[in-house]
């Protein structure tokens, strides 16, 4: 099975907070439709999955969302 893990967040007073978290399963891990979708703990379809994710992450670049080594957002979420 392969699932896709996105967390958008930010930093407050030094510690990385979660705003948004998304998650889709996929029966393997082609990645090309998955089985199941939540936003924020809560099953959606995959449309609306889609959907939200370019809200949250509309205007942003790709190490905006922090994905990058050098991002504050990663260093926060890894370096504990």
């Amino acid at each position: 099975m392969g699932l896709s893990i996105n967390y958008y967040g930010r930093i407050e007073n030094g510690d990385y907070v979660t705003v948004h978290d998304f998650v889709a399963e996929y029966e393997d891990y082609s990645y090309s439709s998955p089985t199941e979708c939540q936003v924020d703990g809560q099953s959606v379809t995959y449309e609306e999955y889609q959907k939200q994710m370019s809200v949250v992450t509309e205007g942003m670049t790709f190490t905006d969302t922090g994905y990058f080594h050098g991002t504050d957002v990663w260093e926060a979420m890894y370096q504990n």
